[in-house]
């Protein structure tokens, strides 16, 4: 009678924590404004309860477990507010806040081109513009959707003023070549399923064969990647990089 006892409270115990962890959801941040001046970013949730993160370019953080439920996050470049959005996170997600583009002395909160502006009218706030460079705060779902034991693969230009950008992934241990996307800036390229392996990558402007940005990297199973381009760290924005960052 005590077994059955025991395992009953167990039980309830074991269930109690499963809705617990089920009413989670991840999230990362990329800085990837082109500054070399220290990023704040703020979650803010519905009570007001805040998790700051103070980021320099390049950094993405590892995932932070949070309460599902809507967050304001706020980018915060000394005293100035360079954006300020609301998003909702679902239970059990997984997401990566980014945020790119070249920062302002002065400029106003969520500043748009008048280009944005009309298509944010006419498609959407989460429309993919360029903006003219200036700031922007976009999430990814970072949830893998591919087969048992494949990888999936996805690529972001934030490399402002550059030209659009194509690349290519090679496996290193066959002959195996996948094309990828090109995009323009601001743009993020659609998931592909590969084997998983180790992989080469490397990207060119689409209107030559100069190569711009390159890495390795070994793609695990069951596991979603994705590569960011930036300008390097301290030099011209046509000089570019490779940051990437593993979703299991």
């Amino acid at each position: 009678m005590k077994t059955k006892y025991f395992s009953i409270i167990f039980a309830l115990i074991s269930f109690g924590c499963s809705q617990k962890k089920s009413n989670e959801a991840q999230i990362r941040i990329g800085q990837f404004l082109f500054t070399t001046d220290e990023i704040s970013v703020i979650l803010e949730d519905k009570e007001g309860h805040k998790i700051t993160e103070n980021l320099n370019y390049f950094d993405l953080n590892k995932y932070k477990s949070v309460p599902s439920g809507r967050y304001t996050i706020t980018v915060k470049k000394g005293d100035d507010i360079l954006l300020k959005k609301k998003y909702g996170l679902a239970k059990n997600g997984k997401y990566t806040a980014y945020i790119f583009g070249i920062p302002l002395a002065g400029a106003e909160t969520n500043r748009k081109n008048l280009t944005t502006t009309l298509h944010h009218i006419v498609e959407g706030e989460d429309t993919q513009t360029e903006n003219g460079g200036l700031p922007q705060l976009k999430m990814l779902d970072d949830s893998f959707q591919g087969g048992e034991g494949e990888a999936q693969i996805r690529w972001l230009n934030l490399a402002p003023l550059s030209e659009d950008i194509s690349g290519e992934a090679n496996a290193l241990n066959s002959d195996k070549k996948i094309s990828i996307t090109s995009l323009s800036y601001g743009k993020s390229g659609k998931t592909q399923s590969v084997k998983a392996g180790e992989y080469s990558f490397k990207w060119q402007h689409s209107g030559g064969p100069l190569m711009v940005a390159e890495t390795t990297q070994t793609l695990n199973a069951d596991s979603l990647y994705t590569f960011f381009i930036l300008p390097k760290r301290g030099e011209y924005v046509n000089n570019l990089e490779v940051v990437s960052g593993a979703s299991h």
